[in-house]
C-alpha cells in the first residue's frame, strides 16, 4: 500500500510539473514583436490581408503596438489566463481591438487568436531578434 502511495504521489508531481512547464512555455512564446498578416471577419466572410501593424508583448506584461515603422500610438497591458488559454489586451485609451482573444494555435513562428466573429493572424516580424 505504502508503494502505491509513493507511486501516486510521484506521478501527481510529474504530471503537475509538466502541465507548469507547458504554461509558462505558452507564455514565454507569447513574448515578442508581432506583425499582423490576416484578419478573418466571420459575419462578413472575407479575410483581410495587409501586413501593416504590429504589437509587442513585453516580459513585464507591459505592451505597445502601433503601424509598422512608425511610433507605437497604443500602450497598454496584456494578461495570459492559463485556465482558457486567453490572452487580454487592455490599451490605456480604450481602443476597438482590446478585449478578451482565445489562444487559438501558437507555436515560435505563428500565432492565432479569435474574438467573437473575428481571427486575427500573427507571426514574428523581422524585428523579432530571436531568429
Amino acid at each position: 500500500m505504502t508503494k502505491n502511495i509513493l507511486y501516486s504521489t510521484i506521478m501527481m508531481l510529474l504530471i503537475l510539473a509538466l502541465s507548469s512547464s507547458a504554461c509558462k512555455s505558452m507564455r514565454s512564446k507569447l513574448i515578442g514583436y508581432w506583425e499582423i498578416y490576416k484578419i478573418e471577419e466571420g459575419h462578413e466572410g472575407y479575410p483581410k490581408e495587409k501586413r501593416n501593424k504590429y504589437i509587442q508583448l513585453n516580459e513585464d506584461n507591459t505592451m505597445t503596438g502601433g503601424r509598422i515603422g512608425e511610433e507605437p500610438n497604443k500602450k497598454g497591458r496584456w494578461e495570459f489566463n492559463k485556465k482558457d488559454r486567453s490572452i487580454t489586451i487592455t490599451s490605456e485609451t480604450e481602443l476597438s481591438d482590446d478585449g478578451t482573444y482565445v489562444i487559438e494555435e501558437i507555436s515560435r513562428d505563428e500565432l492565432i487568436l479569435s474574438k467573437g466573429g473575428r481571427k486575427v493572424y500573427l507571426d514574428h516580424g523581422l524585428k523579432d531578434e530571436s531568429k
